[in-house]
């Protein structure tokens, strides 16, 4: 596989089995996998390298996905961002709608259907860009 055409995913969740989780996951599937348990240190690796998907769990101490989306978007960095909460489908969507969210994924999530959203925002952006 050519080096530049591998894809970058940043997991940020504060539960670290989640984390270590997605981060072995998305690593045997080919991607490289960066983590950070909360919003300050997401936002930290997004000034230092630039990543394909954001993965990020919506309610963390600190800082949570919200205002991680916010800052992104008020960037306007080319990232795709996906939230997953076990917070109730509505209070979610108050939180990310408008803020460039792809999707949400609901807490407990299948594996197998993270990876087929993430592909599918990988493939459109592949086709939109």
């Amino acid at each position: 596989m050519n080096i530049q055409n591998v894809k970058k995913i940043l997991v940020v969740d504060d539960d670290k089995p989640i984390r270590d989780l997605l981060y072995d996951f998305f690593t045997s599937e080919g991607y490289v996998v960066a983590t950070a348990e909360d919003g300050v240190a997401a936002i930290r690796k997004l000034r230092d390298d630039s990543y394909d998907i954001l993965i990020t769990d919506l309610m963390m101490p600190v800082m949570g996905g919200g205002e991680i989306l916010d800052w992104v978007c008020k960037r306007d960095l080319e990232i795709t961002s996906f939230v997953i909460s076990a917070s109730p489908f509505e209070h979610v969507m108050k939180h990310i709608k408008n803020k460039g969210a792809f999707a949400y994924i609901p807490k407990p999530f299948q594996l197998n259907h993270l990876s087929h959203m993430v592909k599918t925002a990988l493939n459109r952006a592949t086709l939109h860009g």
